[in-house]
């Protein structure tokens, strides 16, 4: 439940399926949205193996059109036309209040800003900027590592920053590399 409260601005525009689905219903053939269907669930696929798009918002955009044309075979199903809309404006207005509320969570648990990114051969290291709705905002690096191709990009590790002597090196533990921020060099620990 918690994870909703952190992605409620990411998930709000999911109240449109039914809407975007009645659209597909009257305006693209059956087979023509299944193809899109598979090709948003293929594209959908990375997210099992942790890769993620290195444009953020790519898994919304196919998790939304694979949503809407399953709603489109849900909405052909239904004969009349007026029991279609109906349907449609009832199921998105329901979601509108739902994902609505958690937008309206997420406004109050503060934000998160990219302070620095260096890339560095295969990676990617950020400085993050994590502010809370009250306190102090908490600091960390982010180790990344690009995919084969490079539109995929998955997290291998996470260090919170509580150094108080201004290092240059930052030490990814989990991973076993160290991060020169000064030189911009990645070193691998064996």
């Amino acid at each position: 439940m918690i994870w909703f409260w952190e992605h409620g601005n990411e998930l709000f525009i999911f109240f449109t399926f039914p809407l975007i689905g009645l659209g597909l219903d009257s305006w693209i053939s059956n087979r023509r949205t299944f193809y899109l269907l598979i090709s948003s669930l293929i594209l959908l696929s990375p997210i099992v193996t942790g890769y993620s798009y290195i444009i953020s918002w790519f898994f919304q955009f196919f998790g939304l059109v694979g949503l809407s044309c399953l709603y489109s075979f849900y909405s052909r199903q239904i004969e009349k036309r007026i029991a279609k809309i109906i349907s449609s404006l009832l199921i998105s207005g329901l979601l509108f209040l739902i994902l609505g509320w958690f937008s309206f969570m997420d406004s109050f648990s503060g934000f998160q800003k990219v302070e620095n990114v260096w890339n560095v051969d295969k990676y990617k290291v950020e400085y993050v900027r994590d502010q809370g709705f009250a306190g102090g905002p908490g600091w960390r690096y982010e180790l990344s590592e690009y995919g084969f191709i490079h539109i995929f990009i998955k997290r291998i590790d996470t260090v919170w920053d509580n150094d108080t002597t201004q290092s240059c090196n930052v030490n990814f533990e989990d991973s076993k590399m160290i991060f020169n921020k000064c030189e911009g060099t990645i070193t691998e620990l064996h």
